[in-house]
């Protein structure tokens, strides 16, 4: 039995004693369910969450966000995103959103829900442009591509170049790509 199979099993012994989880153990549970893939499991969590008022936490939402996405059930992690997250100001649930869209090959989502995140005046971090230009890539847009990257650069958030010469590349820009590198 692997090792989050083992800590889903702890989760669910301790609610039968009475303990009541906290925040960080819904952070935690919500993690290694997400790395077995299991909805019905991701379920149990959820309701759990719920039951307790921690849903809208953006610690625990974003964590439910993440553990929907990674069980491929972009319809659920949507929900929990619509319902707590829609007018939150904070990067985390929208980068687990855009990055669930883009992990599962919804790209077009991805880039939009970028765009509306953009334009409630939500500030972009590296995780959200390494999901966009992942994004890009798989869409091989290079007019959004070169935006995407003006962007980064205007803002001055350092990130790794391998996203956005993945991008780059896969648009067959190799000049670019080796721009990207020299600096």
């Amino acid at each position: 039995m692997s090792r989050n199979h083992t800590e889903f099993d702890q989760f669910l012994r301790k609610q039968k004693e009475g303990i009541t989880p906290n925040l960080y153990t819904l952070i935690s549970i919500s993690k290694a369910v997400g790395k077995l893939g299991d909805l019905d499991k991701s379920k149990i969590v959820h309701s759990y969450a719920s039951e307790l008022g921690m849903e809208s936490s953006v610690l625990v939402g974003t964590a439910l966000i993440d553990m929907y996405a990674k069980c491929k059930s972009l319809s659920d992690a949507r929900s929990v995103f619509d319902l707590n997250f829609t007018s939150c100001k904070t990067n985390p649930p929208w980068n687990a959103m855009i990055s669930g869209y883009s992990q599962c090959g919804h790209n077009q989502e991805a880039l939009e829900l970028f765009v509306r995140m953009c334009a409630n005046n939500i500030k972009p971090d590296k995780y959200t442009y390494c999901s966009v230009f992942n994004a890009i890539a798989a869409l091989k847009c290079l007019h959004l591509g070169k935006e995407i990257h003006w962007m980064v650069l205007k803002s001055g958030i350092e990130m790794k170049v391998t996203s956005v010469s993945n991008a780059y590349a896969k648009c067959e820009l190799l000049e670019d790509v080796q721009k990207v590198f020299e600096g």
